[in-house]
């Protein structure tokens, strides 16, 4: 299920990879990649359904970002970090 834009750290949009079904042990995985650098973003669901958002996040080697919905841009994008 992909849940629409993701904006990488790089700034460019990333390519939905796929996605794994949530059980009733476990929640659902989306992937996206960057094609531009290389990362890669996780947005992961509740337990036992496809459609709550859990918790997103972006990696990229030992770089870990939180990814957050803006609602003005529409869009998921890294949150940041002060």
């Amino acid at each position: 299920m992909a849940w629409g834009k993701v904006r990488c750290k790089c700034g460019k949009f990333m390519k939905y990879v796929g996605h794994s079904l949530a059980t009733y042990v476990s929640g659902g995985c989306s992937e996206y990649v960057c094609r531009n650098c290389g990362g890669s973003a996780y947005i992961h669901t509740r337990v036992g359904v496809d459609d709550e958002l859990s918790y997103a996040e972006w990696v990229k080697g030992d770089e870990v970002y939180d990814v957050i919905f803006d609602k003005e841009a529409w869009e998921f994008r890294l949150q940041s970090h002060h």
